[in-house]
């Protein structure tokens, strides 16, 4: 008798054991399907972070990342941050001849992650130049906003290379 209350202890705690992983697996597949579901509709609003801890800066964009925006507009912005780690169009580091390039720096109001990439004040106001100018120049204005940096953080970010494609003898 004592043999069969033993046993059947270890069937109830096995029995309690497989309940317990299947309830936790249950549950890890159900927050693996919010976390799809929400990264890819943006139900209730949700966005992933397209911002990564930086040693110098405190924080920057990650490079190659799709980010979405709503928040001072009536619709959302979704676009890419480029190779570089801006929220611009994509460059190259070797520009081409008889361009004059521009680095912008500032806060929210370069970033203008609220409107399209195209609607930014620095696209029209390069679109406008470009159309305006001699037809033998082109000039590109380069996106370095980041909401809330400081004057300091825009020293450090114009002196480092890792940040800004070199412009010197381009």
């Amino acid at each position: 008798m004592k043999g069969n209350s033993k046993s059947l202890k270890n069937m109830k705690n096995k029995s309690v054991i497989a309940s317990v992983l299947i309830s936790c697996i249950i549950f890890l597949v159900f927050i693996g399907i919010l976390e799809i579901v929400l990264r890819t509709t943006h139900l209730f609003r949700a966005k992933t972070s397209y911002i990564k801890p930086d040693p110098i800066l405190g924080y920057r964009f990650i490079p190659g990342h799709k980010y979405w925006h709503l928040k001072e507009n009536d619709h959302p912005v979704s676009d890419k941050i480029n190779s570089f780690g801006w929220r611009d169009k994509e460059w190259s580091l070797k520009k081409s001849p008889n361009t004059y390039r521009v680095a912008v720096l500032g806060d929210s109001m370069v970033e203008s992650a609220d409107i399209e990439s195209d609607r930014t004040f620095l696209a029209l106001t390069e679109h406008q130049l470009n159309e305006n100018c001699n037809s033998n120049v082109k000039v590109e204005l380069m996106n370095f906003g980041f909401s809330n940096i400081t004057q300091s953080e825009e020293l450090f970010t114009l002196s480092k290379t890792t940040f800004l494609p070199n412009f010197r003898n381009r």
